[in-house]
């Protein structure tokens, strides 16, 4: 089944997930991190820019590599 999504109409930004964590995860980051609908990677880069090594991103939709923000593999 084809999920008809557009992912280049989304308007998200890092600052966001980068206060999440802070107030999420007051302790600090875990050692990885799983999104799962993760979309153009958001959340994963935001992790990543905190410091954050072990991240992996799954979603339904294919993101074309122009839009990712994180390394697609």
């Amino acid at each position: 089944m084809r999920i008809d999504y557009d992912h280049s109409k989304n308007l998200h930004s890092l600052a966001g997930p980068a206060l999440a964590f802070r107030s999420l995860l007051p302790d600090g980051l875990p050692g990885s991190l799983l999104d799962v609908g993760c979309g153009t990677g958001t959340w994963l880069r935001a992790a990543l820019d905190s410091g954050l090594t072990d991240v992996l991103g799954i979603d339904g939709v294919d993101v074309p590599p122009d839009q990712l923000l994180v390394p697609r593999d």
